[in-house]
């Protein structure tokens, strides 16, 4: 299982890493709900971040289930707020009691010595 590591940012934030391994997750434990929403995904990598998500919520707690709102914003199904962030083979997730929050991971390359 390739979970690589959580944060806990103050009382209210977690942050935790998955890197990906193509072809390790299944849908098997996905929700009727999650399983359609996987069938849209376009890409392999889309659909390998999507399954990384719900992995990572299984393991923090199995009656967390994301939402999405008109947006396409996620959010939980409990008084907790939600940002996904991915990059290469590694994807995030932050939970907090903060509802409005953000993260964002970047593969670090050359690229980024370029942005002002």
């Amino acid at each position: 299982m390739p979970f690589l590591k959580d944060f806990l940012i103050n009382n209210s934030t977690k942050i935790i890493l998955w890197k990906i391994i193509p072809g390790e997750l299944s849908e098997t434990h996905l929700s009727k709900e999650d399983i359609d929403l996987l069938k849209i995904r376009k890409g392999k990598n889309s659909k390998e971040y999507f399954l990384a998500v719900r992995k990572l919520l299984e393991n923090e707690d199995p009656e967390l289930t994301i939402h999405y709102n008109l947006k396409g914003k996620p959010f939980l199904n409990k008084q907790k707020g939600i940002s996904i962030s991915h990059s290469n083979e590694i994807v995030a997730i932050g939970i907090s009691n903060e509802i409005d929050f953000g993260i964002d991971i970047q593969y670090k390359t050359d690229k980024i010595f370029n942005i002002k």
